[in-house]
């Protein structure tokens, strides 16, 4: 092993318990904590320079860097889905209640990527260009995205579907 690798292994040992801890007082959830600390760590791993190590401090700069990027993503994701609410809540009258209420479950069987393209492109009306832009991707990969949530949604809405006659 290397200097770098060992200078890096001790620091971890000795910091991840305070970083995840920060993190996890902040969002309280484990798994959240666990993906911020470790996005931390890594950036720390990328940056690290043996000859000026890095201490606590900057890793809780970072850590704090991180919870306000976890932050803004949970408003936007907030955000989205209450434009979901308020498009099922305004949807033509046509449009029943059961069907509704699949979409709504439906939609949580997508990932939050999948889940994004969908609101981005079906209810604010974007270009999968603009969507690309947003989600930091190129037009193709939201293409294929879309793909799969359509998909996604077609069976979750076919599994969730109201039984008449004991069909659905």
């Amino acid at each position: 092993m290397s200097t770098r690798e060992d200078a890096f292994r001790a620091l971890f040992a000795e910091q991840w318990p305070a970083v995840y801890s920060y993190a996890r007082r902040r969002v309280g959830d484990a798994g959240e904590a666990e993906e911020i600390a470790a996005d931390v760590f890594r950036i720390a791993w990328e940056k690290q320079d043996p000859a000026n190590p890095f201490g606590r401090p900057w890793l809780f700069r970072t850590a704090m860097n991180r919870l306000r990027d976890h932050y803004r993503r949970r408003s936007r994701r907030a955000k989205a889905e209450a434009a979901l609410q308020r498009r099922i809540e305004e949807a033509p009258a046509r449009a029943e209640v059961e069907d509704l209420l699949a979409l709504r479950v439906a939609m949580k069987f997508l990932s939050e990527r999948e889940r994004e393209a969908v609101l981005l492109t079906y209810w604010e009306g974007l270009s999968a260009a603009e969507v690309g832009a947003v989600l930091g991707c190129a037009p193709g990969t939201v293409w294929t995205l879309m793909t799969r949530a359509r998909e996604k949604l077609r069976v979750a809405m076919r599994d969730t579907a109201p039984v008449e006659g004991g069909r659905p």
